[in-house]
Order: C-alpha cells, then structure tokens, then sequence
C-alpha cells in the first residue's frame, strides 16, 4: 500500500513495540477499510464483519512482535482476518448467512443509474454468498483487493495453484452483475485478467465475460463502509493485558484442534533423556515457587544460532522475555522457567527473527496466524 509521506509499515510496527500504543491507529486507519469490506463478503453482515475485523486487530496488536516481515503486514492482518471470518462462518449453519449486507431499497428520488446499480450490486452479494467460503475468499481477494496470487497465498497459507483453480472457478460470479445467470468463465478470459496473455487476444464474447468480471469486482469494491471499528480496537488494546491465570481458564474453554504426533522411539528418549518439558520433581535449591506454579526446561538444540528465546501464552508472547542459554557453546540451548500450572502455548524465536514450533513438543495447536504452536502442560511441583 502506498503511505505517502507517513512512515512506513516497518517504521509503526517499530513504534509500536516501542511503546507507542497509540501507533497501531495508523495501520487501523491504512487497512481499516479493506479489512471489513474483505470481512464483509465473506460474512454477508456488516455487523458480524465488524466483529471479526475488530476481533483480528486486537489479536494483532497483542501479536505484533510474532510479525515476521512489518512491511508487508498488510497480508499478515488479512490472514488473521480471515481466520476471524472462518470461526464466524463455522459457528452457524450456511442457511443462517445472512444479506444484510445488500444494499437497502433505494429512494424513490433516486435516479435511473442508482436504481440499476444497487439491483446489480444486490445480485453480485447473493452471487458471492453462494460461493464456497474458500471461493468466496479467492475471488475477493483477487478481484475486489486487487491482490497478486504471491499475496494470496501469504494472507491465506494456500498454494498459488490451488488459488488460481478456486478464482477460476468462483469467476461466473461476474454474470451476476448484469442479472443474467451464473456460467463458467473462459480460462482464457483469466489468464487475460491475470496479465498472463494480452486482451487483443480474447474473442468478443471473451471480452465481455471480462468486462462482467471486472463489473461485478468494482461493484463489490466501490460498496461504502458503514461503520469504523477503530475506536473499538484503540479502546480494548488500552486495556491492561489479561493476568495468566485468566488467558489460562481462556485457552481451556476455547475449543482447539489439538494434534498429537507419535514420534519415533529414538526421539522420545532423546526428548526424556534431556527433559524436554520436564516439570521437576523436588523441590531443592532453586528458584521460589509458589503453590500453583511449576518449573519447565526447556532444551533446543540449534547449532550456530545466535539466540534463542522462548515466547508463548505464558509471557504473552513477548520475544527476549525468556532467553535460553547455550553455557557448553554445543548448540543445545537450555532454560528453567517458573510458570502457572496449566495448559500454555509457546514457540521457539531464533535469532530474533525465525519462530519455530518446538520439534520435540509432541503435542500442537493451530493458531490464527497459519502457524502450529507447540502445547506445555505444567504441573505443580512435588512438595
């Protein structure tokens, strides 16, 4: 996106987790207005957009520092945008979509081009909301973002195959927008669209499908925002970050896909042998630990790296907060980490900049960012 003569993307994430809270009303305000007409197509319901957006921007912003490349954070709120929409989607049944998000009935005063435009706008939403969610998310990432499929697949996690196949297919959208029925469009018409041949080589009949497609995109595009959630977000990331044993009783009454990988046998006693995530079990000399806390170890090896930390739900993942120690100079980092008894996710930072799930954790929980986390269970220590 271009910032003009603001500071870069990479210039207010820097600010940012620097301190300057108030910051993050800059990307609000940047991608504010993609975000929730992006949500809005997904959803059907402006309301329930808002929610998702405004959801996805506080995670954000409690994230922030877990964002890989600041400057191209764009796509990175995308994903988790879309993340948001598909929790929404998959906490009701199809038939409960709503189409709030069409257009109202038009004023009698209103003249002949508005009238037809919002009759067309009104199919093209009924179009899309027949889409598959996953169609539905490759045609207006594509065509009402204006994304390339390089981004696409970095907002979505998919392959660009795989996206090229489901806008191709999610393309009859485009007969909507002048009311007459949906049909398969020519590949040829998206490879024109893509840049991959020129429009001098499409029949006429292809360059109508590719004006409809074209016509139904601007539609969805040029579609005004109803609401702003900035004030919303700005109000819920002053709010003091929630205590531990709060996320904790979170993370247990939120239903997760919990993954349990059964490794080899060599790697289990390599995991026991150096106590992966092991809680000791006596309490001799070390560090205080109070009734409902116990200790972890945490053991990585990563030869040639310069520092490796440990982040997760447990210091709400705040990169350099928990160091791990390379003492023998071996590649085997260590650690001892009082933390609450529970359930915590984690994962592993390298060098400050690459975070890995832990290979040896054994068991992993998918999170909003297109990432597996790994799982630690505390338990108290024996007294």
């Amino acid at each position: 996106m271009d910032v003009g003569s603001g500071p870069s993307d990479a210039e207010v994430v820097a600010r940012v987790l620097g301190g300057d809270q108030e910051a993050f009303g800059i990307l609000i305000q940047r991608y504010e207005p993609g975000l929730l007409r992006y949500a809005a197509r997904m959803l059907g319901s402006r309301d329930a957009a808002a929610d998702a957006v405004a959801e996805g921007l506080v995670r954000a912003y409690r994230h922030l520092a877990s964002c890989r490349d600041p400057a191209r954070i764009r796509t990175w709120l995308y994903r988790i945008v879309a993340n948001r929409c598909k929790s929404h989607l998959a906490r009701r049944p199809r038939a409960d979509v709503s189409l709030d998000d069409a257009p109202p009935v038009a004023d009698p005063t209103d003249n002949e081009a508005a009238l037809e435009r919002a009759e067309q706008l009104a199919l093209v939403e009924r179009a899309l909301l027949n889409l598959s969610p996953e169609g539905r998310e490759a045609f207006v990432l594509k065509h009402v973002e204006g994304m390339s499929y390089e981004e696409m697949a970095a907002a979505t996690g998919e392959r660009i195959p795989t996206l090229k196949m489901r806008v191709h297919r999610a393309g009859g959208v485009a007969a909507s927008a002048g009311g007459v029925p949906m049909r398969p469009i020519d590949p040829r018409v998206h490879q024109a669209l893509d840049g991959d041949i020129g429009r001098e080589a499409l029949s006429p009949e292809q360059l109508r499908q590719a004006e409809r497609l074209e016509a139904a995109a601007a539609l969805l595009a040029a579609a005004p925002a109803r609401m702003s959630v900035s004030a919303r977000v700005m109000a819920e990331v002053a709010k003091p970050a929630p205590s531990r044993s709060r996320l904790l009783m979170r993370w247990l009454v939120t239903p997760h896909s919990l993954v349990l990988r059964m490794r080899p046998a060599w790697s289990l006693g390599l995991a026991a042998a150096i106590l992966l995530l092991a809680v000791l079990p006596s309490p001799q000399l070390g560090p205080v630990v109070g009734a409902e806390e116990g200790i972890a170890q945490f053991v990585a090896r990563f030869p040639g790296a310069r520092s490796v930390a440990v982040v997760g739900s447990f210091n709400d993942w705040r990169p350099g907060s928990i160091p791990l120690e390379d003492r023998d100079h071996d590649g085997v980092w260590r650690a001892a980490v009082v933390l609450p008894t529970g359930t915590h996710e984690y994962m592993l930072v390298v060098d400050g900049e690459r975070w890995v799930p832990d290979p040896l954790a054994g068991r992993y929980v998918e999170d909003d960012f297109g990432r597996e986390n790994s799982v630690l269970i505390v338990q108290p220590v024996a007294r």
